[in-house]
């Protein structure tokens, strides 16, 4: 109910949830590309040999802080901002999806929307705390995925290793 209550222009919309035996799902906003197909961000940085101009980095990171910005307002941490959950519409906007793994920090003892207290996540993409204490993320968490996003879209590399070193 949280996340089907979200209005902003940032954020694909959910129109409808439910359980049909076993099986959670959850209807959503449909996001089309230039040709009719959603893409995703990781898509637009490979059609740009690697790496996106700086003005087009910029734009998207200013729509995806404006999405989770909003968000986190709400209490509602992501938890799984990567590349793939940042869709690229036909105008040229981003759509954030995927609140799929979101948990809620503002319900003591209850940190989850969507799932158990265990680390969620995709590895490449989340922070120090998200992997060794996933009780403790916040809206920061969020902002240490999309500080990883932003170095990709320049680099064309996701930070790890020496090349997170260097980023600290």
């Amino acid at each position: 109910k949280t996340l089907a209550a979200f209005d902003h222009p940032h954020i694909v919309p959910i129109h409808d949830y439910g359980q049909e035996h076993d099986v959670y799902y959850i209807v959503m906003g449909l996001v089309s590309g230039p040709d009719g197909k959603a893409v995703s961000l990781n898509d637009l940085i490979r059609s740009h040999g690697g790496q996106l101009p700086l003005p087009t980095a910029l734009r998207i990171m200013e729509q995806a802080c404006s999405a989770l910005e909003y968000a986190h307002q709400k209490n509602v941490v992501h938890r799984d901002i990567k590349p793939g959950n940042l869709l690229i519409d036909s105008q040229g906007n981003l759509r954030l999806v995927d609140f799929g793994i979101a948990s809620s920090i503002d319900r003591p003892g209850d940190h989850t929307l969507t799932g158990s207290g265990a680390m969620l996540g995709s590895l490449r993409y989340i922070s120090p705390e998200q992997r060794d204490d996933p009780a403790s993320v916040d809206g920061r968490s969020d902002l240490f995925s999309l500080g990883k996003v932003f170095y990709k879209m320049l680099t064309g590399r996701v930070p790890e290793g020496n090349h997170m070193k260097a980023c600290l």
